[in-house]
């Protein structure tokens, strides 16, 4: 949810807690995210290369493309575990960049208003009332 025109201080600061709160969710999520990637990334890998190997050390006659489809053909499940996982983690990231921008535009607005109130004189000063000066 992004921070409504002519929210008060107090519901910006609420909005900037619990972004937040969820971008620390979002991190540690994040953080899953990356180390599963990381691995369904290497064990695709190894078994590709195993199986690549494996598949031209059987003798057996064939073309650079039989061979690549062989083996791709073997090691797809992990391929695609590994798209996905990189899929959840690039999603994660997007969410945490979305987060920051909420804080961002609540820190403006807080901002913008604490320059008004420095920059808005008061409609009854003190010095007018104690002077006699209306």
């Amino acid at each position: 949810m992004l921070v409504a025109k002519g929210s008060s201080p107090n519901e910006l600061m609420d909005e900037m807690q619990d972004a937040l709160s969820d971008l620390g969710k979002d991190i540690e999520t994040y953080s899953a995210q990356l180390t599963k990637l990381v691995e369904a990334d290497n064990t695709y890998k190894e078994t590709y290369a195993t199986v690549y190997l494996t598949t031209k050390a059987s003798g057996e006659k064939m073309t650079v493309t039989e061979t690549d489809c062989t083996v791709v053909g073997k090691v797809s499940a992990l391929k695609r575990a590994a798209d996905i996982a990189e899929a959840l983690m690039k999603s994660t990231r997007e969410h945490m960049d979305w987060e920051r921008k909420r804080i961002e535009v609540a820190q403006s607005i807080l901002a913008f208003s604490r320059s008004e109130l420095e920059h808005t004189p008061n409609a009854d000063p003190i010095w007018n009332t104690r002077s006699g000066v209306t």
